[in-house]
């Protein structure tokens, strides 16, 4: 039992030890990426007119400005990175509704010339059947129906002008 705490005891320092190396590792990677970043001629040119201490000094207070930056706009890309994933969405549904739209309009001509088409052979039926008992209620009579299209923004008007054959039988 002692050597189980013991043991465990020694697994929670190496455990520990091990977090503190990556804590460091984590910093010597931080700083790895700001020395690869950094340019020799500029510092070399800078070093001709400086001292070593103003550059220092300066290279500290730019690098504490560029600290701060980051956090403040951090989440700037990742919202443009959304909004942007957003607006195509948005974008691709709305190109979809207006294809719809035009699908609906097509529809609805199509069933307008169809219903136009039905109205028209339906109305050349009833103008035979309307002749046709016209002439059984007026002898020597005769009468049609006609069809009057006007322009396509007015609706269709249907008018049954009479005719008849005597002048005598007009009434």
């Amino acid at each position: 039992m002692t050597r189980l705490r013991a043991k465990t005891l020694e697994v929670a320092e190496l455990s520990s030890k091990i977090d503190e190396l990556q804590a460091r590792n984590d910093q010597l990677e931080i700083l790895t990426k700001k020395i690869e970043t950094f340019d020799a001629a500029v510092f070399e040119e800078a070093k001709a007119r400086k001292t070593v201490q103003q550059i220092t000094k300066e290279i500290q207070e730019k690098s504490a400005n560029l600290d701060a930056f980051p956090r403040k706009n951090r989440h700037c890309v990742e919202w443009y990175d959304r909004y942007s994933a957003k607006f195509a969405e948005l974008k691709k549904k709305f190109e979809e509704q207006v294809e719809t739209e035009q699908g609906i309009l097509r529809l609805l001509k199509d069933l307008d010339d169809q219903k136009q088409q039905a109205l028209e052979k339906n109305f050349v039926k009833l103008n035979g059947h309307f002749c046709e008992i016209f002439q059984r209620i007026v002898p020597n009579g005769w009468a049609e129906l006609r069809l009057i299209k006007r322009d396509k923004a007015e609706e269709s008007q249907i008018s049954h002008p009479s005719q008849f054959q005597d002048a005598s039988q007009v009434i």
